[in-house]
């Protein structure tokens, strides 16, 4: 599958530049969107942390989807458009506990940037509305931080925290509808975004293990991407 998925990318990439040579114009763009997290080990995480209390206590969060922001650059042609990207995204997740004697808390939070290269293939281009396929290609640079505190009859028992850090690669594929009202285009996109080459967590000579595998746990950012964006365009011509 991941084969299939990168060579699907590359086709995209490499298709002649000849057919379409002149550049249509310069976008610059901002796209707001909503991402679900799978972070499945991370969750495996909370299930053993929970279970292990020696007191009640409830998952309050557990990695829901959240906001993503991307600013994007484009090179635009008449059947396709070429560019790049930043993102920054984030998640979290709590477990609580409180009561007349005091308060527990165990907090995750996720942090990632990502850079990567975007391309486009218009289907029907010069429509007032344009519908896209893209795909998205970039690495991750994400960072994960735990803190764990307890606090008893108004004193600190216990504050401990740590930051991991890896790094990824991910695979977005997906569809887009945009309005032009040149100069400036809206644009609706839906994805799917893949992480592959993943890296275990580590913080200097510290390690986050997952228990079921024995071996460093990773941080997943697997899941759907659903954004609105908005492009001022400068053109070439």
């Amino acid at each position: 599958m991941k084969k299939i998925l990168f060579i699907f990318l590359l086709f995209l990439i490499i298709r002649p530049a000849s057919s379409q040579p002149n550049i249509k114009s310069f976008n610059f763009g901002f796209e707001m969107g909503w991402g679900t997290y799978s972070m499945n080990e991370l969750k495996e995480l909370n299930t053993v942390v929970l279970n292990n209390l020696p007191f009640p206590a409830k998952i309050v969060s557990d990695f829901p989807p959240y906001y993503y922001y991307k600013p994007m650059f484009v090179f635009e042609f008449n059947h396709s458009e070429f560019g790049a990207f930043i993102t920054r995204q984030s998640s979290g997740s709590r477990i609580s506990s409180r009561d007349y004697s005091g308060e527990y808390r165990f907090e995750i939070r996720t942090y990632a940037k990502s850079f990567g290269i975007h391309y486009l293939i218009k289907l029907n281009p010069g429509d007032l509305f344009e519908i896209g396929l893209y795909s998205d290609l970039g690495q991750y640079t994400s960072r994960l931080k735990v803190q764990e505190s307890l606090e008893l009859f108004s004193e600190e028992s216990l504050n401990e925290e740590y930051t991991f850090r890896t790094n990824s690669f991910f695979l977005e594929p997906g569809f887009s509808i945009s309005c032009q009202f040149r100069p400036v285009i809206l644009q609706l996109t839906a994805g799917y975004n893949y992480e592959f080459s993943k890296k275990g967590l580590s913080a200097n000579t510290i390690e986050m293990i997952n228990i079921h595998s024995g071996k460093r746990a990773k941080i997943s950012w697997d899941g759907f991407r659903a954004g609105a964006s908005l492009y001022f365009c400068v053109s070439a011509k």
